[in-house]
């Protein structure tokens, strides 16, 4: 199962949010790759995680299971990707809202 990276570029505790970039694991899992509260720094619940823009892909998180899933245009549909792909090279921006956004 891949497992994300992150680097915080931004927190703004009044809103209980941060920017987020993530970058994809080296092997793709279908369904989605993990992360972990620590890594977003969130000490309670992810509320939300909005992709801002990822050049060929389109994330989805999926909140219950902590992971994101990868879908990509095809014959002008979304698809997920397959599973092993390589991801390391693909940095989306999100923001993550949370409670309490702090570790």
């Amino acid at each position: 199962m891949g497992a994300l990276t992150a680097t915080i570029r931004k927190r703004n505790p009044g809103m209980y949010m941060k920017i987020v970039d993530i970058t994809g694991s080296a092997s793709y899992a279908t369904n989605g790759d993990t992360y972990t509260h620590a890594l977003l720094e969130v000490l309670g619940q992810v509320d939300a995680i909005i992709d801002c823009g990822t050049p060929g892909y389109v994330l989805v998180p999926d909140i219950p299971n902590k992971k994101i899933k990868y879908f990509k245009g095809a014959a002008g549909l979304l698809v997920e990707e397959t599973n092993a792909t390589n991801l390391s090279a693909v940095v989306s921006r999100v923001i993550v809202f949370a409670d309490n956004p702090y570790v």
